[in-house]
């Protein structure tokens, strides 16, 4: 699909086409096709994303003493505890929102 008009002469799809320069069209030709891209790769996501998120989050993790240097122990099972009911209260969203 064009955006912007062109400056040289279409031809080729459409058999009745003028002469010189084209504005742009949209004939929704590939609208059904790139909605069923959009849904391929939302399905693609939904099956991927909680590993992905495991992995960044891993490797987060293993970086978080550079992130937040000087934490006391405290401080540490504050973090780890208020990331354990997030990760408690996701699932259980996720585990509603399937059923």
């Amino acid at each position: 699909m064009l955006t912007e008009p062109t400056s040289q002469p279409y031809s080729g799809k459409y058999q009745d086409q003028e002469a010189g320069p084209q504005h742009a069209r949209d004939d929704g030709a590939n609208e059904s096709s790139d909605a069923a891209k959009v849904e391929t790769l939302v399905d693609a996501l939904k099956t991927a994303l909680p590993d992905l998120v495991h992995i960044a989050f891993t490797k987060f993790k293993a970086e978080l003493h550079r992130i937040v240097p000087g934490l006391s122990d405290d401080e540490w099972e504050t973090l780890v505890r208020e990331e354990n009911q997030r990760r408690e209260r996701t699932r259980l969203c996720e585990d509603d929102c399937a059923a």
